[in-house]
């Protein structure tokens, strides 16, 4: 198959139009896992602060229970 000029020009617009998009678009994906990933670790902290919390103020015994079984694991 003989491909012109104005053919492998047209191509080649295309195939760059194509890989500049899917480089912007790979680059919009980059910033959303980061964003997602910065807002998954503010959850994560917020959950662990507030289960610490839950745990120390509304389950005193529970604490102190899961306490003595830490102790009995470790030694």
């Amino acid at each position: 198959m003989n491909v012109t000029p104005k053919q492998f020009e047209q191509t080649l617009r295309r195939v760059i139009k194509d890989e500049t998009g899917h480089l912007a678009t790979k680059g919009q994906v980059d910033d959303l896992t980061t964003s997602v990933d910065g807002l998954a670790q503010k959850v994560d902290s917020y959950l662990n602060k507030e289960w610490n919390t839950h745990l120390h103020d509304a389950h005193p015994r529970l604490e102190n229970r899961l306490s003595r079984i830490e102790r009995k694991l470790i030694t």
